[in-house]
């Protein structure tokens, strides 16, 4: 004779608790005391109690899958992100499922397409840098799925965003660059025509043209900012430059390293020579040497609130779908720009 599933109902008549406490505590509900649901848990394990994923999305309608968006995992800002949206989604019994576009618009479609495929309850999206404007995503708008744009997001969007603001942190960092000395600052950007990379050469303009230097095209550097071997491009650029900048201003952590390596392997020094600031401030930034000053803000901040507000929207159709939400960056000063 097959042997019966345990349910919750057996697990309450055993502690001798209510089904629904017995529910909130296998989602780990902070409403319960954390002792009862020690003990719910414990009970759980003991009776073979396995949880029914699909009956709970008939009864309540839902998927309980949550769809990420994000350019590449490998970013410590990311991973950090996902770390903070799992801690918040996981309380309320949701899955998360990760479309990695690295950058690329084709790769951000097709990942699209797998989440909503998988019937997603809402979606995260941090845009990829190819992408201008996001009218793929509007089978999900269109679906009224609940959807939240973070850390790289559109210019134009009736939906949330949750964001630093990047334009007055690389302001701060051009300024700082300012402030130590430099006269000659150049910006090493992927492009400055949209999204978060506009954002911050409007900052770093603002900054030069308030100290009244010119902006010039020579000192725009693109490049891939994914990998150190990008910088490393970037450090043979500059050495072959007749009069090379004295500060630099990176969007990115990883492509900055690459660069003080290839400059210091290149004969400079830094920061006499050149002085350096980056952005994000990943791991990398204490492991170079010298030091990188970097914008610091928490990425693990920002995926948990944006987790918070994708939840709100679910449970709650009938709020407004736009918001925005600006978190705190600060500069982090170092040995590379200190002169």
């Amino acid at each position: 004779m097959e042997e019966k599933d345990v349910t919750i109902y057996d697990i309450a008549r055993e502690l001798d608790l209510a089904s629904s406490t017995i529910s909130r505590a296998l989602k780990n509900d902070p409403k319960v005391k954390l002792k009862t649901r020690n003990k719910v848990h414990q009970m759980a394990q003991k009776m073979g109690y396995q949880s029914n994923p699909f009956a709970r999305s008939l009864r309540n309608k839902r998927s309980y899958l949550i769809g990420i968006i994000i350019p590449r995992l490998t970013n410590h800002f990311v991973s950090s992100a996902i770390s903070g949206l799992e801690d918040m989604l996981s309380i309320k019994g949701y899955n998360i499922i990760i479309g990695q576009t690295y950058g690329q618009i084709d790769k951000e479609i097709s990942a699209l397409k797998m989440l909503m495929d998988n019937r997603v309850d809402g979606l995260l999206v941090s845009l990829s840098d190819q992408t201008k404007s996001p009218e793929h995503l509007d089978p999900f708008t269109k679906k009224k799925i609940p959807l939240i744009y973070f850390d790289s997001v559109p210019d134009i969007t009736d939906s949330s965003v949750i964001v630093i603001d990047h334009a007055q942190a690389a302001y701060i960092a051009t300024k700082h660059l300012i402030e130590a000395g430099c006269k000659k600052i150049a910006h090493v950007t992927t492009g400055i025509s949209h999204g978060i990379c506009a954002d911050k050469y409007a900052g770093y303009k603002k900054a030069l043209l308030e100290s009244n230097k010119r902006l010039k095209e020579e000192l725009l550097v693109f490049e891939d900012l994914g990998s150190i071997e990008s910088g490393k491009h970037v450090a043979d650029h500059i050495l072959k430059m007749n009069k090379p900048p004295d500060g630099l201003f990176f969007e990115n952590d990883h492509c900055a390293a690459g660069c003080i390596a290839g400059l210091k392997k290149g004969g400079l020094n830094i920061p006499k020579d050149i002085a350096v600031v980056g952005f994000n401030d990943e791991p990398v930034a204490t492991l170079i040497d010298p030091n990188l000053s970097s914008i610091s803000y928490s990425g693990y901040e920002i995926g948990r609130v944006a987790a918070q507000n994708i939840l709100l929207q679910i449970e709650n159709p009938e709020m407004p779908k736009i918001s925005k939400t600006v978190l705190p960056a600060r500069l982090v000063i170092r040995e590379s720009s200190i002169r």
